[in-house]
């Protein structure tokens, strides 16, 4: 059964994040305008003049690189390597198209550009100095993206590059016509804001049973004490009540043991702890859940039935 487009919508927009904007636009104009103040772009063709120009050969280039490496990914699916191999392959894939590119905006800026004759033309490297120099820039230009990707990935919170771990469905998998949990659950106070939220325990699992991902959290030691779970890619951001950890993992492996124990999914993307959830806002064209730290959880239109029977309105 095929989503509709509102559903589409919401989960690209779940996805969508600023760090994905900071690392596609953010990070290759920063390096851009670094560029810009370690040059003397700006004495041959002014500020204006180096920022335009360093811009069209940071951010095209960044892109294009990005855009390979996934290729190489695809390609290597069947060997899987790591992120460090994927990157340095892409950059050194990406290396001679990088380098025509900038030939070409090179020689539009010396013959367009007011002043831009004063810019140097890259030529084909024709001595080894030149050759030793293009070498250098390849080499310098590598070492940032395969950085670059190494922080987003492990300290920025954005997966880069990951293959996806086991076997199973997708986490973003089409969902079946009732296929939707719902769970059995009692109310308090008609689901008012600040609310205490039950949920009927799954008599399948024992009495102490503790999920497996509690053991990889360093913020929560109880199953109360995660309010909510949001599938990035091959891992998944665990909201505390003071705090928010990425860990590595399926997004339904990590709800599998504990989503009929004490919340329910609400999208394909989220998780959401049923005692964590304050308010509910609902107009004609979506459905919001607040919880008790003030983290807004959209809820998809498959999953708005589970979230009224959850409030009890």
């Amino acid at each position: 059964m095929k989503t509709s487009a509102p559903e589409n919508f919401e989960v690209w927009a779940a996805r969508f994040s600023a760090k994905v904007l900071a690392f596609y636009v953010g990070l290759p104009i920063l390096l851009a305008f670094f560029a810009v103040i370690g040059s003397d772009y700006v004495d041959r063709i002014g500020y204006d003049g180096a920022s335009i120009y360093l811009l069209l050969v940071a951010l095209p280039s960044w892109w294009l690189v990005s855009g390979l490496t996934q290729l190489v990914k695809v390609a290597a699916r069947r060997w899987r390597p790591p992120l460090w191999v994927l990157t340095t392959l892409g950059a050194l894939l990406s290396s001679w198209p990088i380098f025509l590119y900038v030939m070409a905006i090179s020689d539009l800026f010396h013959q367009r550009w007011p002043g831009g004759a004063a810019l140097p033309v890259w030529p084909w490297p024709q001595t080894p100095g030149e050759t030793a120099d293009l070498i250098i820039r390849t080499v310098r230009g590598g070492a940032i993206w395969v950085a670059a990707n190494y922080l987003f990935d492990r300290f920025f919170g954005l997966p880069r590059f990951r293959y996806r771990q086991g076997a199973g469905a997708r986490s973003d998998a089409p969902l079946s016509p009732g296929s939707a949990p719902t769970p059995a659950v009692s109310t308090n106070n008609a689901g008012a804001p600040g609310a205490s939220i039950a949920i009927a325990a799954d008599d399948s699992l024992p009495p102490d049973h503790e999920p497996a991902i509690l053991k990889r959290l360093h913020h929560a030691h109880n199953i109360s004490d995660v309010l909510a779970i949001k599938a990035e890619e091959h891992y998944v951001r665990v909201y505390t009540q003071e705090n928010e950890e990425l860990v590595h993992c399926r997004f339904q492996d990590a709800i599998q043991d504990i989503d009929s124990r004490v919340g329910v999914q609400v999208h394909r993307s989220y998780w959401v702890n049923g005692h964590a959830i304050d308010r509910v806002e609902r107009t004609e064209s979506k459905c919001e859940i607040t919880l008790v730290s003030g983290l807004t959880i959209p809820v998809s239109q498959r999953y708005r039935e589970v979230v009224r029977q959850l409030v009890g309105r």
